[in-house]
């Protein structure tokens, strides 16, 4: 049945569909990129692609045996939507970092255990996308310690379910400081709910923790409409994309693939508002229409995908 529905499909390129293992249990996500990291093979390196996953990741065992690479199975493998890699830092989302607390307080065993963790990815500097929701609380206590360590005092939360839905990483300084753009909440076609406002709220005090942790932040418009699936009011997944930061030999600008949803709903503004961000910051957006079927799963092109190979990141001429 997949085959035959691939082969109706008007596209250009060549598609081979590769069944996932034969074990006892369903796959727990759609999201390939939740699943799996990929580790090594850039440009010339001589080190080999790696994949990184949990024991039990039916599509980390699938895409390791068909790819021929090799495999690290790890119990505290992070999610690949709850991180944003960027040339010298690692954005986390706070919900990946599995707090346990002790009458309010992080144990300081639990915080060098999650440190040591993280840190042994690489050298990049751990920033984390997550908010307070008080004003007296600087990011200056949160992060200390050699750039990583959890507020003893004070309860942080994270908005969404991974932070992949509502940032996107540009590869762009503004002023040294790294560009984001983060998805601002736009009601669209009814009225203003507790959940929608707690959402502006959320993203809102985020923004601010970011600001602080020395990011450039920029908001792109998420319109907030009924699936058509579910009737339940969720966020069209803007920032959830596909970035280059290498510009093609035969073009003058990096591609940026934005998910769409104007062809199955009224929101043709909103994917041409966020084209035009795109093309603002010196990108070439390419518009992947089709994922309102998926809104209510909370997720869009970047959680369906998963980079196995590329050149060395050679940031674009895009320094403001």
């Amino acid at each position: 049945m997949a085959q035959n529905w691939v082969s109706v499909l008007p596209i250009g390129c060549t598609i081979k569909l590769v069944s996932v293992e034969n074990t006892q249990g369903a796959i727990d996500s759609v999201w390939i990129q939740d699943a799996i990291h990929v580790a090594g093979g850039v440009g010339d390196a001589d080190v080999e692609t790696e994949i990184l996953c949990k024991p039990d990741s039916v599509i980390g065992r699938s895409v390791t045996r068909y790819a021929k690479f090799p495999s690290s199975f790890s119990d505290q493998c992070l999610p690949g939507g709850n991180q944003l890699v960027g040339a010298d830092f690692r954005l986390i989302g706070y919900a990946s970092l599995e707090v346990r607390r002790s009458k309010g307080a992080v144990a300081i065993d639990e915080t060098t255990r999650l440190r040591d963790k993280i840190k042994a990815l690489d050298d990049r500097e751990i920033r984390i996308f997550g908010y307070n929701g008080r004003t007296d609380v600087t990011v200056g206590r949160l992060l200390s310690a050699g750039g990583f360590a959890l507020v003893a005092s004070e309860l942080m939360h994270q908005c969404g379910f991974h932070l992949d839905q509502f940032v996107s990483l540009t590869g762009i300084d503004i002023d040294e400081r790294p560009l984001l753009l983060v998805a601002k909440p736009v009601i669209f076609n009814g009225a203003e709910t507790r959940m929608t406002s707690n959402l502006k709220m959320q993203l809102d005090a985020s923004v601010a923790c970011l600001e602080q942790q020395g990011f450039h932040v920029v908001r792109n418009p998420m319109p907030l409409a009924i699936t058509p699936d579910t009737g339940k009011r969720m966020p069209r997944l803007y920032n959830n994309i596909i970035l280059e930061n290498d510009t093609r030999m035969d073009r003058t600008k990096p591609f940026v693939w934005i998910p769409h949803f104007g062809d199955q709903e009224p929101l043709a503004d909103f994917d041409e508002e966020n084209r035009a961000i795109w093309s603002g910051l010196g990108f070439d957006p390419v518009p992947v229409p089709g994922w309102s079927s998926l809104a209510s799963r909370n997720g869009a092109i970047r959680c369906a995908t998963k980079i196995l190979r590329r050149r060395s990141s050679q940031p674009p001429s895009l320094q403001k």
